[in-house]
């Protein structure tokens, strides 16, 4: 996500502990250097409208839309009529017949001989299909807001105070003026009243400590949690300000060219192609919009409660609804293990048994060594007890429900099977400034090893980092960082500097050696991860 942590340091670890860089980053207007390479940072984002180019680039692809085509004709669904607004705005845009065959001939064409005159093209028009596609469905994507607007206002109350922000920071609400507003008018009548657990300094060296005991942890959590309370009220008037007044603005805001998107309009793209949206962020790739298929709450076979749909979600079936009456998206999954979703745990009964016996205290309970691995990894997999410790975290009652077979799943396996597809996928990366496209996944039938992706050919960034590379290879070697922190000796230092290797150490530093010990460890960061890149390369190109 984007925006810089307050009052944190950077830590010396190596490239794979990618959590450095999201709970380490000095704040920005006191960094001496930009967070990326310089050069690569001037590259033109063309401010928000970064997400919709990446899109536009990534589904315009044979397979993804060979796909599409493929699924419409299962459905007798004609695609001229399924994107007739998309087919208009495009042919209008690019001067040609009003078609699908003819748009996606031309958009194909336009992608190898000019990358930059389609993005450019589609990007307004996947805007406004964006929008379009959130209107028809306001409640479901305000609800999913909801979530993400009070994760916000906490951090912006966190930096406010100097707090290093525990989690991830979001990357579209802060970036409305209006809603920055907001949020500092509630800020204003809380700041006075607000008292601490804990001094700042101490909660920020505190969560900034890799390896914390008990009664460190005990310490962090009662400072937020006291400081959770104590803005209760204010989070409260942020959600009737954002549902009588904000959420509209959010939206006609949204609509202008340059408004800053993300994820949740991404997903409602792929909800109107019908395809599935993949956003890589700090290692980790998410399903941003799931989209394998639905099945009803009801039908002439079956009537699911809240409680059933609650065992679809903990046993990852379907995707969390936002709303009580939305249907119920299915997650990826194949048949065989559907029916082990859906049915009774191995050896049940012993488990029920070892659940009764144990009810009072079930939780941190180990489990026993008599039960199959099947029956460990089905617990595992419903939440039941904990992956690494394979011991219980849920209550008795709440374990029962969990081990059961579910009341309609025969009845469930057939609408799943009815409903269940493929979709095309389109993969799309964001470092927490600016989006980008990496090529998508081939689509694979069940059974099917997926091609491995290849990696994408030189760009503007490549061409970019190899040049800023060049000019460190021809310039006077700096120290490396690796070679810093052994020489470095400053008792007198006023600023805690923590190395992380195999244990974790604190130096005292001088503001002055901070800064240079995090330019190296930048510049570090950066090469490894070139390198890296280099080896992937080589390895799928040869």
């Amino acid at each position: 996500m984007n925006g810089s942590y307050m009052g944190s340091r950077f830590s010396g670890v190596s490239r794979y502990e990618r959590r450095l860089l999201k709970h380490t980053e000095a704040r920005e207007k006191d960094m001496p250097y930009p967070r990326f390479l310089t050069e690569a940072n001037e590259l033109p984002v063309d401010r928000g409208n970064c997400a919709f180019k990446a899109f536009s680039y990534g589904v315009c692809d044979k397979e993804i839309f060979n796909k599409i085509e493929e699924q419409l004709k299962k459905q007798n669904k004609d695609p001229n009529q399924v994107f007739q607004n998309f087919i208009e705005k495009v042919a209008t845009a690019l001067n040609i017949e009003n078609n699908w065959q003819h748009i996606t001939q031309a958009l194909f064409q336009l992608k190898q001989t000019n990358k930059d005159k389609l993005q450019v093209t589609l990007a307004p028009i996947m805007r406004e299909l964006a929008i379009k596609q959130i209107q028809n469905n306001a409640r479901q994507h305000q609800a999913r807001m909801l979530p993400l607007l009070q994760s916000t206002f906490r951090s912006y109350i966190y930096e406010k105070l100097g707090l290093v922000i525990p989690g991830e920071k979001d990357d579209i609400c802060r970036r409305h003026a209006f809603i920055n507003t907001q949020f500092q008018q509630e800020f204003d009548q809380l700041k006075n009243v607000l008292h601490f657990t804990l001094q700042e300094d101490e909660y920020n060296r505190l969560i900034n400590t890799t390896h914390r005991s008990e009664e460190e942890n005990r310490k962090l959590n009662l400072f937020e949690e006291n400081l959770d309370q104590q803005f209760l009220n204010a989070q409260q008037s942020v959600l009737i300000w954002w549902n009588n007044k904000g959420y509209q603005q959010f939206l006609a805001e949204m609509e202008e060219p340059g408004a800053w998107a993300g994820d949740l309009e991404l997903a409602y793209l792929g909800q109107y192609f019908n395809m599935n949206v993949d956003i890589t962020r700090d290692g980790f790739t998410h399903q941003m919009h799931p989209t394998y298929g639905e099945i009803p709450r009801q039908n002439e076979q079956y009537q699911l409660t809240q409680d059933d749909v609650r065992q679809l979600v903990v046993r990852q079936v379907v995707d969390h609804p936002m709303t009580e009456d939305e249907p119920l998206s299915l997650l990826s999954l194949k048949a065989k293990d559907l029916a082990s979703r859906l049915d009774a745990v191995p050896e049940c009964e012993k488990v029920r048994e070892f659940i009764m016996e144990n009810s009072l205290n079930l939780e941190q309970q180990q489990v026993s060594a008599e039960w199959p691995e099947s029956c460990i990894k089905e617990l595992i997999q419903r939440d039941v007890i904990n992956k690494s410790t394979k011991k219980f975290h849920v209550d008795s009652m709440i374990a029962l429900e969990r081990i059961e077979a579910m009341e309609h799943k025969e009845e469930l396996q057939v609408a799943w099977q009815e409903a269940h597809r493929e979709p095309p996928i389109v993969t799309l990366t964001n470092d927490g400034m600016h989006w980008s496209n990496i090529e998508p996944l081939m689509v694979q039938n069940a059974g099917e090893v997926a091609e491995q992706p290849t990696p994408p050919p030189a760009c503007e960034l490549y061409t970019a980092t190899l040049k800023v590379l060049s000019m460190w290879q021809s310039k006077p070697k700096a120290e490396t960082w690796d070679e810093l922190i052994k020489t470095v000796n400053e008792p007198d230092g006023m600023i805690d500097y923590t190395i992380t290797t195999e244990h974790d150490k604190i130096i005292k530093v001088s503001q002055e050696t901070q800064k240079k010990l995090d330019q190296a460890l930048a510049e570090k960061l950066q090469l490894e991860e070139y390198e890296e890149y280099k080896e992937y390369s080589n390895r799928h190109r040869n």
